[in-house]
């Protein structure tokens, strides 16, 4: 509907597709690219997990949250598909004091640079305003892409000056997409060679904003001329000065040289005993950001403060030290008195202790903790977010922990999968092992841990096929049950399948045939067919379903005809 009304610049705070290959999907993206419309994607706020789509598509940018540290947020994803990172993270406030964070926060700000560049010059493609964006962004990371922060953080500063450059001649930027750090850099001192000599960008210092301001007014105008000046050149000494005149503590922290950062952390921490509640927030999220262990056993006593929304910052505030036993045991020590979100907030943070063995131990016990039997929700979301904590650890003494919760209900199976999925090629033997013994364990209904550990491994994708067949080879799995498994991989599936059709093993030749019918891609079809006349009825069968089912699946009538003809 917005690309119908002309709209150039869409915002999606919101999910990915869940099927990006589908026709309906694969249209609306064509779609978008042939209307020269720019969607700008938030991450998702699932702690690190890695989100292979959007990719690649010039059109679609996907945008990860940075701290005022301008490190990533925690709770940002990340991933191949990342385009840039914008600051996002807990105190963001908007127009109506209402405060918000998340990559849901900064999608907007990647939209907002891009609408004012498109004002200045409206003629800019999709293609030209991503490789702007690309060559005078703030590198973040290592030098050129990185999979947290993309490109880095937007320089809208930079940005508008080179589109209108571009508007005025003076800066050519190809419609194609430039992937080449080293062109990129070409294109970003191009653009700064135009600056040096544009005589309407004026540098001003601190000490100047000051003596020329005679009210208010001429004081905002300066100092806007100092960030303008900050965003053109990276020299932050002004910025530094500014923060620090106005108490500002931890933008002066991100701002000022590592010889003043000593001096700014202790008046940080004076704030924490501020009868301002507002102050103390603001002052227990700082010093967790600016990672101040000398602050730490004030930043403990504000789990006592009587304000819940301190408490919950000095929750999340004490993640920040995960080298520290005593912020973990402070942590664990609060969990019995706190509510549900500050449950949440605490579990969220112990996460972060990976080589803290009682952290770790800690979670392991509250994903072990039988339900109650009453219809009780708030031990089941306390559950969720544990499974979700041991999933970013990645432990492995979690997994047998993660894999008896498919035993439970099925309210749990989603969140315990993706838990599981993070870890990767970790987890496969225990889930295959699982696999092949629970038909001889004592357990009520097995059928329920079977088809978790299937969509684990399914989840898990590529790096589980391998491992499977070989099982199936040694014949330590139910085919049946590694056909599933396969099913839910998908089309990563399609071509180690079709490899292992002509496999010396009739099992793993049965898995083959039976599993390409799943995946239903039509490029399976001709080697189907040269499989119809195998001797072995089984496998024979399979191959009729498969071909049975693609015929049904596809959309090309020239596949279905000869998939008509080979079957009768």
């Amino acid at each position: 509907h917005a690309i119908d009304q002309g709209v150039r610049v869409i915002n999606l705070s919101l999910t990915y597709f869940q099927t990006p290959t589908s026709p309906e999907v694969t249209g609306l993206l064509q779609k978008i690219k042939d209307n020269n419309v720019m969607v700008v994607w938030s991450a998702g706020n699932e702690y690190g997990i890695e989100k292979p789509f959007p990719s690649n598509v010039d059109n679609i940018l996907s945008i990860s949250s940075v701290d005022p540290m301008l490190r990533l947020s925690d709770f940002s994803n990340q991933g191949l598909s990342t385009d840039f990172a914008a600051p996002s993270d807990i105190q963001i406030h908007s127009l109506r004091e209402e405060k918000f964070s998340g990559t849901s926060g900064a999608a907007p700000v990647v939209s907002g640079v891009i609408l004012n560049m498109l004002k200045v010059n409206p003629a800019l493609s999709p293609i030209q305003i991503k490789n702007i964006l690309k060559a005078t962004a703030l590198d973040l990371g290592p030098d050129g892409f990185d999979p947290q922060t993309g490109w880095g953080m937007p320089n809208m500063a930079k940005a508008l000056l080179a589109a209108r450059y571009v508007k005025e001649g003076r800066l050519f930027v190809s419609q194609r997409s430039i992937e080449d750090p080293t062109e990129l850099n070409r294109l970003g001192r191009r653009v700064f060679i135009e600056i040096s000599k544009d005589k309407r960008v004026l540098p001003i210092s601190f000490e100047e904003a000051v003596a020329q301001s005679k009210n208010c007014e001429d004081y905002g105008k300066n100092i806007k001329k100092i960030f303008m000046n900050y965003f053109l050149t990276e020299d932050s000494t002004e910025i530094c000065k500014f923060y620090t005149r106005h108490k500002i503590f931890l933008s002066a922290i991100t701002f000022c040289p590592a010889s003043q950062q000593e001096a700014l952390k202790k008046q940080l921490a004076l704030e924490l005993w501020s009868s301002d509640s507002k102050r103390r927030q603001e002052a227990a999220y700082a010093v967790g950001i600016a990672q101040d262990v000398a602050s730490l056993p004030k930043l403990t006593a504000l789990l006592q403060d009587p304000d819940s929304d301190v408490r919950d910052l000095a929750l999340r505030a004490l993640g920040h030290f995960p080298h520290s036993p005593d912020a973990a045991t402070a942590l664990m020590r609060a969990f019995p008195t706190l509510s549900l979100g500050e449950k949440k907030a605490a579990i969220n943070s112990l996460s972060k202790f990976e080589t803290h063995p009682p952290a770790i131990q800690f979670l392991m016990s509250l994903v072990s903790e039988p339900l109650p039997e009453e219809n009780n929700v708030l031990p089941r979301l306390i559950k969720e977010e544990a499974i979700k904590a041991l999933g970013r650890l990645k432990h492995r003494e979690s997994i047998p922990i993660l894999i008896e919760q498919f035993a439970s209900e099925y309210t749990l199976h989603p969140v315990t999968i993706e838990a599981l999925a993070q870890m990767k090629e970790e987890a496969i033997p225990l889930l295959l092992e699982t696999l092949r013994d629970i038909r001889k364990r004592p357990v009520e209904e097995p059928h329920k841990i079977e088809m978790g550990i299937g969509k684990t491994l399914g989840a898990i994708g590529a790096p589980a096929i391998e491992p499977i067949l070989q099982a199936v080879r040694r014949k330590e799995l139910d085919v049946f049950l590694v056909s599933n498994a396969i099913r839910e991989i998908g089309m990563p599936a399609l071509t180690p399948m079709l490899s292992v059709l002509e496999d010396s093993d009739p099992l793993v030749q049965w898995v083959a045939a039976k599993s390409l019918g799943d995946i239903g891609d039509d490029r399976a079809v001709e080697a189907l067919i040269q499989k119809l006349h195998t001797r072995n009825i089984s496998i024979q069968q399979a191959v009729r379903m498969s071909l049975e089912r693609i015929e049904i699946l596809t959309q090309n009538e020239q596949v279905r005809q000869r998939i008509h003809r080979a079957l009768r």
